[in-house]
């Protein structure tokens, strides 16, 4: 999963702006905290605050390029190649830690 992810950032790198693609990257920590909670983890009130201010900044981030009116734009297939990286690293993440278990 962890190849795929790097495909995956390889090819939305070539194809958007590095530093947005960088951005959705980051959600990667977004993984790992999901599956906590699906263990019967819990979360405190900050975490989720952190997972919300992290989801709008995605949206402002890729927004803009998505709305662009009358100008074909790769914004969509860029953000979802940076998010399929970025769930690919989480579940890397996961499954590395399941091993060490």
């Amino acid at each position: 999963c962890n190849v795929t992810g790097n495909l995956a950032f390889i090819k939305a790198a070539q194809r958007g702006k590095m530093g947005v693609v960088a951005g959705v990257g980051t959600a990667a920590c977004v993984v790992p905290l999901m599956y906590s909670v699906l263990i019967g983890e819990s979360l405190v009130p900050r975490a989720w605050l952190g997972l919300g201010v992290m989801a709008m900044g995605l949206l402002l981030l890729y927004l803009p390029d998505m709305l662009r009116d009358g100008q074909e734009s790769n914004a969509t297939p860029v953000f979802l190649l940076s998010l399929v990286s970025a769930v690919c690293w989480g579940i890397a993440i996961v499954v590395l830690d399941l091993a060490r278990t």
